[in-house]
């Protein structure tokens, strides 16, 4: 059960696009 790893990096991804914009 690595769904709260999965989540976090989903997070980082989200995070990343709002920086970049």
């Amino acid at each position: 059960m690595q769904r709260h790893a999965f989540f976090t990096i989903y997070l980082e991804l989200v995070m990343r696009i709002l920086g970049k914009c």
